[in-house]
């Protein structure tokens, strides 16, 4: 059972295709900033009848490091569920999970 489905990544959007159960995508883009740096890590993987994406956010600023995690899950009916300004049709992803780290903030007492 093979998948298709629309992202919009790096500035463009890109078609990607899951082609059986447990194969998987992965994506990074980041570099330098006027403040320092910033990654981000985008992971797809077909399971169970459901697309789980998973992204990654990580850099350093003026204030120090950051991250943010999260999980979401699309099933493979909803993979092109509305259709956007663009006239793309794209995934309706449910947040399952999320979580962030601020250095600037925990150093803070926050």
């Amino acid at each position: 059972m093979s998948v298709r489905f629309w992202e919009f990544e790096s500035g463009g959007y890109v078609r990607l295709t899951l082609r059986h159960d447990g194969d998987s995508l992965s994506w990074e883009s980041g570099g330098p900033t006027d403040e320092g740096y910033s990654v981000r890590s985008c992971y797809w993987e077909l399971s169970g009848g459901a697309v789980k994406h998973r992204l990654y956010e990580h850099g350093r600023d003026c204030d120090g490091g950051y991250s943010r995690e999260s999980l979401y899950v699309c099933p493979i009916g909803d993979l092109a569920t509305f259709e956007n300004p663009d006239g793309y049709m794209m995934p309706k992803w449910t947040k399952v999970s999320s979580r962030q780290w601020d250095q600037f903030a925990e150093a803070a007492g926050y």
